[in-house]
């Protein structure tokens, strides 16, 4: 009832107030909102989480090169063969997932021979059983841990050397513009700058979708893991990138 600062008239009524509500304070909703964005945007880039909680990708234990029998582990991030084609030709498997906007992976040597390995992207075309012309092939781009890339038959650039079982390499893909680069242990070869589109490597003559894609020489001896963004990346993803 309000308050009277004097004598009330006869007959006079008075409106009930209705009762308070307790409302949230919006500046704490707002701040925690806040929180939460920027908790899962930091975890988002260390590759905890991926775009609307869809499943990331994997080496597909069905796309493979069946000259050779394999082991996939570590819920087909690892991968060895363990038997068939070696010696300089290629023993190919590809990523369970295509590469849609950008994106950004890495990968390591765990285990293998001198003759080494060689990390890139695929299209649906490309032949996993063509062992002998990878990584040349019009449909693929890659580089070797010798620290030489190429793609169609042409070099892109010679860089760093990864020959070894503890260097990671990135790769970022810049699928709308066709264009990829690569990182040995976090630095950028061909003076790439993928946050900023520079320097990257074109890949326009690779028509459709592109797919992580492997090679390992030294069959029986190579063991490689790739890290899709299921973990914290040893080397953050380039502004702009996610994972697969």
């Amino acid at each position: 009832m309000a308050k009277s600062n004097g004598p009330v008239a006869p007959g006079t009524t008075f409106k009930r107030r209705a009762p308070s509500l307790i409302l949230p304070d919006r500046r704490i909703h707002r701040q925690s909102m806040g929180q939460s964005s920027q908790m899962q945007q930091g975890h988002f880039g260390l590759g905890f989480v991926s775009p609307g909680g869809a499943a990331l990708a994997t080496w597909n234990p069905a796309d493979r090169s069946t000259a050779n029998t394999w082991s996939f582990t570590n819920g087909d991030l690892t991968i060895q063969p363990t038997s068939g084609t070696g010696g300089f030709a290629f023993a190919l498997a590809r990523g369970s997932k295509a590469i849609v906007g950008k994106k950004y992976f890495t990968f390591k040597k765990d285990a293998g021979g001198s003759n080494g390995v060689a990390i890139g992207v695929a299209n649906g075309s490309f032949n996993i059983n063509d062992t002998t012309n990878y990584p040349n092939d019009v449909n693929s781009a890659s580089m070797r841990s010798g620290g030489d890339a190429f793609s169609n038959g042409s070099s892109l650039f010679s860089g760093t050397s990864w020959n070894d079982t503890t260097s990671w390499v990135g790769v970022a893909i810049d699928e709308p513009n066709k264009r990829v680069a690569w990182s040995v242990n976090g630095v950028w070869q061909n003076s790439a700058n993928p946050g900023a589109g520079t320097g990257m490597s074109s890949i326009s003559h690779i028509t459709g979708s592109l797919y992580p894609v492997v090679g390992l020489v030294d069959v029986t001896t190579s063991i490689v893991t790739a890290n899709f963004g299921g973990s914290a990346f040893p080397y953050a993803a380039p502004s702009g990138y996610t994972p697969i």
